[in-house]
């Protein structure tokens, strides 16, 4: 798939092989908080990132309990679109396009037609970031506009981590990062390829 992907580049123009370039995940083994707000109730949860490529990071969106499955694992491309590694992934163009969004600038679009289902994401503009642990992104985050399927979500997306630190749903439901811990000088543990589904082809 990364030969395939590097093959398509080649033929784009310039601004789309910089863009791609942009994009620069935290390594394996990085640690997430969330916090988040449903329908009222408040709790955490602790992520680790436990794969990364030139334009996807994969998850384990809670480390309390061990996941066994690929409906336990979530796959992010380009910072932007997200869903679990149980479901078909994006085709290579859904995934070009996404990726042409680096570097972030304000009314870049695009649409994507595979995956769990279609969606559509809007770069807004530059967000202030008030969250303490995040503080130094206040000039280096961007609000994207998300439709994916029926549902609305507003993202802010690290410019210099290439992940979303904060998720606003349309019914009001919220999450953000509040803290980040990156390891330091020791990879995460190597992920079980047989339990990443549709997630396992993009490590092969």
């Amino acid at each position: 798939m990364r030969g395939v992907l590097s093959c398509i580049a080649l033929g784009m123009s310039a601004q789309a092989v910089s863009a791609q370039s942009a994009y620069h995940p935290p390594p394996p083994g990085t640690l997430l908080t969330w916090s988040y707000n449903f329908d009222g109730d408040s709790f955490t949860r602790l992520s680790e990132i436990v794969a990364i490529g030139e334009d996807f990071v994969i998850y384990q969106p809670d480390i309390r309990y061990t996941a066994r499955n690929s409906s336990q694992f979530v796959v992010e491309f380009s910072g932007v679109h997200a869903q679990t590694c149980n479901q078909p992934l994006p085709a290579d163009e859904d995934r070009l396009a996404l990726s042409s969004l680096w570097p972030l600038v304000p009314g870049a679009s695009v649409s994507v037609k595979g995956g769990a289902s279609p969606s559509q994401y809007l770069v807004q503009e530059r967000a202030s970031v008030t969250f303490p642990a995040f503080a130094q992104f206040e000039s280096e985050a961007m609000r994207i506009q998300g439709q994916v399927g029926e549902a609305e979500v507003q993202l802010i997306v690290s410019d210099e981590h290439s992940i979303p630190i904060s998720m606003v749903w349309s019914e009001g439901n919220v999450g953000r990062v509040i803290e980040m811990i990156e390891p330091n000088g020791q990879p995460g543990e190597a992920v079980d390829l047989s339990s990443l589904g549709y997630c396992a082809g993009l490590l092969q």
